[in-house]
Parts: C-alpha cells; sequence; structure tokens
C-alpha cells in the first residue's frame, strides 16, 4: 500500500490460491491467504503471503474484511472466523475482532467471516483465523473472483481526518446483554459504547 493522497482509498486483496489440507482448527489457526491480487494491490507490498498477515504501513483508519470457507469432518463443528493481532514476526499475539459462528448441522462446507474498522498505526500487524471443534480441516482454494478465502483491507481515513470519504460507525458491546424473549430472529441488543462514530450516527440508548 502506498500513501496516498487525501481521501485516497488504499487496498489490498489477498486470497487463497491452492486448498491447504489437515489444518488443526480445534485451536485457532491462521488462514493461508498465499496470493495477492495484481495488478492495483497492494503496491507497497504490505500482505506477506509467508506468514499470512498484512502490516499497516501509515497510520490511519482502515476496514478489514477477512473470509474463510473450509471443509469440515466433523459433524456440527462451530466455524468461527476472527482477526488478530501479530506481533511483527507471525505469531499472533490477540483476538482484535470476532465475527460470525457457523454451526454446520452435518460434515461438509462451512464458512464464516470477520470485520472490524479502526485506527491503526504503522507497524501494527494483522492476520485472520479461524476455529471450531475439527483437528483437520481443508482451507479451499478460491480465486480471485471469489467472495471466499479472501482477505480484504481499505483505507478509508487519514490520522487527522479519520472519515474522509464516508462517515464512520462501529460499535461494541460494553457488558453482557441477554436477549429478550421473542418469537422474532432478532431481538434488540444495547451497544454501549462507540469504537468509531465519527458523525454520531448510533444512538447507544
Amino acid at each position: 500500500i502506498s500513501a496516498g493522497a487525501l481521501g485516497q482509498t488504499e487496498r489490498v486483496l489477498a486470497y487463497v490460491s491452492a486448498s491447504v489440507t489437515g489444518v488443526d482448527a480445534s485451536a485457532w489457526a491462521t488462514i493461508p491467504y498465499n496470493s495477492v491480487a495484481a495488478p492495483g494491490y497492494d503496491t507497497g507490498s504490505d500482505f506477506d503471503t509467508g506468514d499470512h498477515t498484512w502490516t499497516c504501513p501509515e497510520t490511519g483508519t482502515y476496514m478489514i474484511t477477512a473470509t474463510v470457507q473450509t471443509s469440515l469432518t466433523v459433524t456440527g463443528s462451530q466455524l468461527i472466523c476472527g482477526l488478530w493481532s501479530f506481533d511483527g514476526a507471525g505469531t499472533a499475539v490477540a483476538e482484535i475482532a470476532r465475527g460470525t459462528q457457523y454451526a454446520t448441522p452435518a460434515t461438509g462446507s462451512g464458512e464464516a467471516s470477520a470485520t472490524t474498522v479502526r485506527l491503526f498505526t504503522v507497524g501494527d500487524e494483522v492476520g485472520a483465523r479461524v476455529h471450531c471443534n475439527d483437528a483437520s480441516i481443508t482451507i479451499n482454494a478460491a480465486g480471485v473472483a471469489s467472495a471466499l478465502n479472501r482477505f480484504e483491507v481499505s483505507r478509508v481515513g487519514t490520522p487527522d481526518s479519520p472519515s474522509v470519504g464516508s462517515p464512520l460507525c462501529a460499535m461494541r458491546l460494553s457488558a453482557s446483554q441477554s436477549l429478550a424473549a421473542s418469537g422474532n430472529l432478532f431481538a434488540d441488543v444495547e451497544l454501549g459504547e462507540a469504537i468509531t462514530d465519527t458523525g454520531s450516527a448510533y444512538d447507544t440508548v
């Protein structure tokens, strides 16, 4: 990613170009994004296809999305995708965002994703990991045009103007909440803390 003019979107698109078998996801396993789309992506070579992580080249607000699609061998696997910080040497340190949890009714294909929007500083290293109760999954190959098994980064703001181009709103639970009993699929959840909400668009009440 190269530093650009104010408001310019910087972008990375990495993907899994060859299937990886026998991945032990019973503990968190790093998703092996092993190719980077070209041309026009990752012009600063900030994504490392060896340790499968992105290193922030310039302080700013970025949106990161990871997807994973796997073949599972255990019935009822709870497939989770998470974004993690790394130590600069390819070792995962801490989970920074968790996405969807996918419960597979039987063996076969499973999909999950995770997204975050936040301020990163120069040198921050981020990768995506997968977890489920299956010690031997296959992370399937996906072409560059596929929506599966890809890691995307876009810069959406600078430190001085963190929401250049569009307003940002990212929320999280500040305390445990209970979903009200309801016949509906979704119930209201109180989000008590704004991570990024430059336009005060989200009502936490």
